[in-house]
């Protein structure tokens, strides 16, 4: 991602790109959950899914005063978060529960970051090492949050190059890097003044009722 003082997203473009991320998410659960990977255009479509959230989480922690909804939106990502972990440990059929869910990812991320900001340095060693095994995404996951924040704090070269560095090292999770295409993406949208309104609850909502539908689909499906 080049070096950009003035990256700044509309309301609009972030809620799109949100969107957009949702959608990209669906279509590889589908692929995934219902057609066992045969799909796997949706797949590779998939992969841009994560990096957006990220980049779109990173930047409303980064938005003047975040650190006073801290706390509200730990909540929602809890609550929620628990809520898809039943649908999402029998879609995956993991036997013990791990990794947690994508809602978990961005909850360590969001520590993570607050222990960065604290200079707390060495907590923050052990959370990302300790918490990196149990979320989804692994380190890699956290590591891409808190650089997208870093990055958009900092806007060096440096953190360019380590946010980057991240996007391609999450081929040992997806096996492939269609994950770099979500850098594009941002830059697109980073330059459009779009209007669209803004749905808070949208992406909390959808994530334990699409795996709910998924879930049913997929059951009715196994007794035909």
């Amino acid at each position: 991602m080049a070096c950009d003082n003035d990256l700044k997203l509309s309301n609009g473009s972030l809620e799109l790109l949100k969107w957009l991320a949702i959608l990209l998410m669906t279509g590889d659960h589908v692929s995934t959950f219902l057609f066992n990977g045969q799909l796997e255009v949706l797949n590779c479509m998939g992969r841009v899914a994560m990096p957006i959230f990220a980049f779109v989480f990173a930047y409303n922690l980064n938005r003047p005063n975040a650190n006073l909804a801290h706390k509200r939106t730990a909540s929602r990502l809890i609550v929620f978060g628990l809520l898809a972990t039943p649908f999402y440990v029998m879609l995956t059929d993991t036997s013990n529960w791990l990794p947690l869910n994508i809602l978990f990812t961005l909850l360590a991320g969001m520590i993570c970051i607050i222990t960065f900001q604290a200079k707390r340095y060495i907590e923050l060693a052990f959370l990302f090492f300790f918490i990196g095994f149990i979320v989804e995404y692994y380190w890699f996951g956290l590591a891409l949050i808190i650089l997208s924040f870093h990055f958009l704090k900092s806007k060096t070269t440096l953190s360019s190059f380590l946010l980057l560095t991240c996007l391609a090292f999450l081929f040992f999770i997806n096996g492939n890097h269609y994950a770099l295409i979500a850098l594009p993406v941002v830059i697109i949208f980073g330059n459009l003044r779009l209007s669209f309104p803004r749905f808070k609850w949208v992406f909390y909502i959808y994530y334990p009722v699409h795996l709910a539908v998924l879930l049913l689909i997929k059951t009715y499906l196994t007794y035909q």
